[in-house]
């Protein structure tokens, strides 16, 4: 044996070709709509999410994956690995982590499992999960890679805009609101994911737009080593916020990603945001 084995979950949105290209099991967040339930990625696909919930009146929920597929996931790998490195959305976005944790502490088998909360989701999310599996491609012990990860997730950064908070407050995942300004009714506040949950970002200088005021946050970054638009459906917002980022930064490579379904559920499909890994260099 002596295989250490990459495990996410899929508020990742890795796609399958992308997991399978960088031996990453990716393990299905449970969306609930109209009183039945999918498993993301395996049964439902983004587009088809979309179609689901075309109506008003359908109100999609998520839930973790259970004890008995993590169990059956870390069974599965301990048959052909020594090591499972489990990366998984912020714990303060979602329950899946704690199941993991339960799952961990009661499997039997002689696989060692290490889980880390990324405290992010989505692209960034995906980013670690990559991280890990090409270093351990590279031959990294196993306590690296983890220590590899863990440091590149302060340097990890998330921006967005919602059309409607109304969904992110009914599931309790809210942003907190600065202490200093109150944010007006009227304008919509530019949201950050700080410490592995949703706040307001007190520090933005920027006036305007959705997209203007995601430039200048991408901008004000001395360093960026990846970027990424993310957008639930095409947006021509994301071309325009492209074309700016490209202009100002015409060496930057910019990623455009479909944040998954299971990131719909709270944000809607109109949400534009931005991911930045500013490197550690």
């Amino acid at each position: 044996m002596g295989r250490t084995s990459i495990v996410t979950d899929s508020a990742s949105g890795l796609t399958p070709e992308e997991a399978s290209r960088f031996g990453i099991h990716v393990i299905p967040i449970h969306i609930e709509i109209g009183g039945r339930t999918y498993h993301e990625g395996i049964d439902l696909s983004l587009s088809e999410f979309y179609q689901l919930v075309s109506s008003d009146t359908i109100v999609p929920t998520t839930s973790p994956p259970s004890l008995r597929e993590f169990h059956d996931l870390f069974r599965q790998l301990g048959k052909e690995s020594e090591e499972i490195i489990g990366i998984h959305l912020s714990s303060r976005l979602g329950r899946t982590l704690g199941v993991a944790r339960q799952a961990a502490q009661t499997f039997l088998g002689r696989t060692r499992v290490t889980l880390v909360d990324s405290r992010l989701v989505a692209t960034p999310l995906a980013w670690l999960a990559k991280a890990a599996a090409e270093a351990v491609a590279a031959g990294v012990d196993t306590r690296e890679v983890v220590r590899l990860v863990r440091a590149m997730i302060p340097h990890m950064y998330v921006a967005f805009f919602v059309e409607s908070l109304e969904q992110l407050e009914r599931s309790g995942l809210g942003p907190r609101a600065p202490s200093i300004t109150p944010v007006s009714p009227s304008v919509k506040p530019l949201l950050v994911i700080e410490e592995g949950e949703i706040a307001v970002l007190e520090r933005s200088r920027a006036r305007g737009g959705a997209v203007e005021r995601l430039f200048q946050f991408v901008v004000e970054f001395p360093r960026v080593e990846r970027l990424a638009i993310l957008q639930g459906k095409p947006m021509p917002e994301s071309i325009e916020l492209a074309t700016l980022i490209n202009e100002e930064m015409p060496e930057q490579e910019v990623e455009t990603a479909f944040y998954p379904a299971s990131v719909a559920t709270y944000v809607g499909n109109s949400a534009l945001g931005v991911a930045v890994y500013e490197g550690m260099g």
